[in-house]
């Protein structure tokens, strides 16, 4: 997979292609189409270079304070109590952070 090459990446997990093809899934057959799939394939390389950017100290994943410039540039404003239960449900235990494999666009 392209993205193997520029991150430490084990694919996506189960849970987060299910979510990927729901969310994508515009005439909701269960499958994606091929526009469906052009359209998630932009939408993760889109996602892939914003998170690229926000990576300030390239560690491979996002801290709290990465994801939420990430998100601001994106469009999306979120308190802190909204973040912090994204890092929560989607980070890492031992640290509040987010790597590309964790994300879904």
């Amino acid at each position: 997979m392209a993205l193997e090459h520029e991150f430490t990446f084990d694919g996506f997990s189960l849970d987060v292609c299910r979510s990927m093809v729901a969310m994508m899934d515009v005439d909701r057959s269960g499958k994606l189409g091929l526009e469906e799939f052009k359209n998630l394939w932009t939408d993760i390389r889109t996602w892939k270079n914003v998170f690229k950017q926000y990576d300030i100290d390239h560690s491979g994943s996002l801290n709290t304070i990465e994801l939420r410039a990430a998100l601001h540039s994106a469009g999306y404003r979120l308190n802190f109590h909204v973040l912090r239960a994204l890092v929560l449900r989607y980070g890492k235990k031992e640290r509040l952070t987010l790597t590309i494999s964790s994300c879904a666009p």
